[in-house]
C-alpha cells in the first residue's frame, strides 16, 4: 500500500516521502535535514568551489553515522568533496552486493546537514568512474527519493524492485537479512524450527513493515 500511494502521487507530480515514527524519534536530525533539502532550505554550495579527495574509510564511516539515515556500511573506498577544509559530501564504494553484472556499487552518499552541494554527485562520480575503470550500480530508496538527484548526477535508471520489508516490535527494528530463518534462533525467545520466518516472528510479537522498493541506477 505504501508503493501504491507513492505511485498515485507520482501520477500527479507529487513526491511522497514516507517517514516512520521510529525514524522521526531516533533519527530526527537526519529526517529534518532530508526535508530541508527537499524544500530547498539548505545552504547551497557549488561543486566547483570544492576540492575532491579520497579519504580513509573510518573517516567516511564517522561522517555517515552522523549524516546518513542508514548509517555506514563496510566499503572498499571513500571519497569526499571538501569546502573550506571540511568534508561537505561523502560517497563510499564497495563490491556489488546483489548484482554480479556490475563490479562496483555506490553504497552510501550523504551531504553535511544543512548543505546541498550543487553538481556534487556529478563531480564525484566522474572522478570515481575514472579511478575504478568500470560501471557502478546503486540502489535508491523510493520511500525517500524520486531518483531525480541520481539522474542529474549522470546515472541511468535501469530497473526497480518490488517492496522489501523489515520487522519491528515497536522499539527495535530488524532487516529482512537479519531475520532469515537461519538467524531466528539467535534472538527469538520462542523459536520453532517447523515454522516459517513470518510465523516465528509474529508468534514472538514482531510485525512486518513493507517499504516502497528501490530504484536501480547505473553510472557507466
Amino acid at each position: 500500500r505504501h508503493l501504491e500511494k507513492t505511485l498515485a502521487c507520482e501520477a500527479q507530480n507529487i513526491q511522497l516521502i514516507h517517514i516512520t515514527d521510529r525514524e522521526w524519534h531516533s533519527q530526527n536530525g537526519q529526517i529534518v535535514n532530508l526535508l530541508s533539502s527537499k524544500l530547498n532550505l539548505n545552504q547551497t554550495i557549488g561543486a566547483r568551489k570544492c576540492s575532491l579527495s579520497e579519504i580513509k574509510n573510518n573517516q567516511a564511516n564517522s561522517l555517515l553515522n552522523q549524516w546518513h539515515l542508514q548509517k555506514s556500511t563496510p566499503a572498499h573506498r571513500s571519497f569526499a568533496l571538501i569546502y573550506q577544509n571540511e568534508p561537505v559530501m561523502v560517497i563510499t564504494i564497495g563490491r556489488s552486493r546483489f548484482n554480479t553484472v556490475y563490479k562496483y556499487e555506490l553504497l552510501r552518499m550523504a551531504s553535511k546537514p544543512g548543505i546541498n552541494v550543487t553538481g556534487g554527485l556529478s563531480k564525484l562520480m566522474k572522478y570515481i568512474r575514472n579511478q575504478l575503470g568500470d560501471s557502478i550500480i546503486s540502489y535508491c530508496d523510493r520511500s525517500k527519493s524520486n531518483g531525480a538527484g541520481y539522474l542529474a548526477g549522470g546515472f541511468e535508471l535501469i530497473s526497480s524492485t518490488g517492496p522489501g520489508y523489515f520487522w519491528t516490535n515497536g522499539t527495535d527494528q530488524i532487516s529482512r537479512y537479519q531475520s532469515q530463518k537461519k538467524n531466528l534462533a539467535k534472538f527469538l525467545a520462542n523459536y520453532c524450527e517447523q515454522q516459517s520466518e513470518s510465523q516465528n516472528m509474529i508468534a514472538n510479537r514482531w510485525r512486518r513493515y513493507w517499504d516502497c522498493g528501490h530504484w536501480i541506477f547505473v553510472y557507466r
